[in-house]
């Protein structure tokens, strides 16, 4: 989580105001997006070719040709209470791309969407949705294994707590830019601001987090898992209380199909256009545009991610290489494998080396 949206901040997002769009679907759809994610992928595909759609017209009632626009999608199969509930998280720049007259790519902010705009949307991309629905024939599921799994994931989202909706009817929300349409929503009130590259990697890691924190969960006396709630129940729970197992249940349903990606890139943002070099470079610094490592023979690689230390310093603020005495930087004088020398060095320092609980590996199986 914290290495993907550090990613796309130094490496993707160029510093820009950016609006994150998200769209929730019916109970229904959600288990179909779930079990196929070739529709999966249609529908994320449809909805922003219409947020796309809309930008483009706002661009061209400003003067603005050819404008381009861009998108960072993220999948997520979850709800608050451990539900099978596939939505979309999509950051968008509040505004296009396009080519200046010296043939530069430049950003030209727009105006915000306004409620008659999300609402119009939300009907589009509802009726996109069902369009699509249609055209996709059910799949029958010939194993067991995939036959309980789906048992599973219906189980889960008729366990839900959050409302569908089931009225074919725009509904009002004390959002400006929320609407309701048969089940689907569409919600574009947050912002981030150009100059705040913070809130920009904390929205980003909110987007792409795991199911649950594990500050969140905790174990009861009984070997129940206890998880804490965000936000109080309708019956007044802050808490949902799970057996082990049962637990285990709810987590395998939330796993998405091997080798399928979470975090989608469209538009100007997708490595393959042709611009995505130029709208990646506005507004930053040549120095940090450094985001290619070069081996012997030339070939550029890309950063698989940042070191752990570095992670625990941007996340947390921790600055494990920092000196607690001197404040100094710290670093790695040797590696000793030999498990003489090692014990050697920290039994000099008054440090126990010997087998504990608390430490030690687990026990053997069996063992007294």
């Amino acid at each position: 989580m914290s290495n993907t949206a550090a990613h796309m901040v130094d490496n993707v997002l160029p510093a820009l105001p950016y609006r994150q769009w998200v769209l929730s679907v019916p109970r229904r759809v959600r288990f179909l997006l779930a079990t196929d994610h070739v529709l999966l992928s249609q529908v994320l595909d449809m909805a922003l070719r219409k947020v796309f759609a809309w930008q483009k017209r706002a661009a061209r009632r400003l003067g603005i040709t050819n404008p381009m626009c861009g998108a960072i999608g993220f999948v997520q199969r979850f709800g608050s209470l451990l539900n099978l509930n596939c939505h979309f998280h999509n950051i968008l720049p509040d505004g296009v791309f396009a080519q200046n007259n010296n043939g530069d790519v430049v950003f030209r902010p727009v105006p915000p969407p306004t409620k008659r705009d999300v609402q119009t949307l939300v009907k589009q991309i509802a009726r996109g949705t069902e369009k699509l629905i249609a055209k996709r024939a059910q799949r029958e599921f010939d194993d067991e294994g995939p036959a309980l799994l789906a048992q599973e994931q219906a189980k889960s989202l008729s366990e839900s707590s959050f409302g569908g909706g089931g009225k074919f009817m725009v509904t009002e929300h004390a959002s400006r830019r929320h609407a309701f349409f048969f089940g689907y929503s569409l919600h574009a009130e947050r912002i981030v601001n150009s100059d705040d590259r913070d809130g920009l990697e904390k929205l980003c890691r909110y987007a792409s987090r795991a199911p649950i924190a594990k500050s969140r969960l905790s174990l009861a006396d009984n070997g129940q898992v206890v998880v804490k709630l965000k936000r109080p129940l309708q019956d007044g729970r802050r808490e949902l209380r799970f057996g082990q197992v049962e637990l285990l249940q709810k987590l395998a349903i939330l796993i998405p199909p091997p080798h399928k990606n979470l975090t989608r890139y469209f538009g100007v943002f997708a490595p393959a256009h042709r611009y995505r070099a130029d709208v990646v470079a506005i507004g930053r610094e040549p120095a940090a545009l450094d985001q290619e490592i070069t081996s012997k023979d030339e070939s550029p690689m890309r950063k698989r991610g940042l070191p752990w230390a570095e992670l625990l310093r941007r996340v947390f603020a921790i600055d494990i290489l920092k000196c607690d005495q001197c404040g100094g930087d710290m670093k790695i004088i040797a590696i000793i494998p030999a498990s003489e020398a090692t014990e050697a060095i920290l039994d000099h320092l008054g440090i126990d080396t010997h087998h504990n609980s608390a430490t030690g590996p687990p026990p053997e199986v069996g063992a007294a």
